[in-house]
């Protein structure tokens, strides 16, 4: 049935009904941070598979490998609505409380880990610059 012909007999049809029947669906496209050539391409997959073998020649190659990550932490308000809890009469009003919102100041957290877990973490003071000597 034609869409047109279908919107004119049934007013009350739906895009997603539509979409079923004509056996569509609505995708994204997928964001990727850059697109690599065939020779890039065909390098990494080079790259990894000499890490397979190299994996499976040794058996304790993974558990050896330390990634670092780093992640911006916001600074919250440590008051929550629970801990601010207090007894009163029914008469007594109620207190109010602001919502926790992000604050403007941010640390940036370093993190360590292997395949077991976290090694080390660390917050990087206000005005450090990180870099392989910190």
């Amino acid at each position: 049935m034609k869409v047109r012909k279908r919107i004119q007999e049934e007013r009350c049809v739906t895009v997603r009904m539509m979409a079923d029947d004509l056996g569509k669906r609505k995708v994204t496209s997928w964001f990727v941070p850059h697109a690599l050539s065939d020779d890039q391409r065909h390098e990494r997959v080079q790259y990894a598979k000499d890490i397979i073998k190299t994996a499976c020649r040794n058996k304790n190659l993974l558990n050896s490998i330390v990634a670092e990550d780093e992640t911006w932490c916001f600074r919250y308000d440590p008051t929550t609505k629970c801990p601010s809890a207090e007894w009163k009469s029914p008469a007594s009003p109620k207190d109010k409380k602001v919502r926790l919102q992000k604050s403007n100041v941010k640390t940036m957290l370093v993190c360590f880990y292997d395949s077991k877990g976290i090694i080390h973490h660390e917050f990087v003071p206000e005005g450090q610059i990180v870099t392989a000597s910190f």
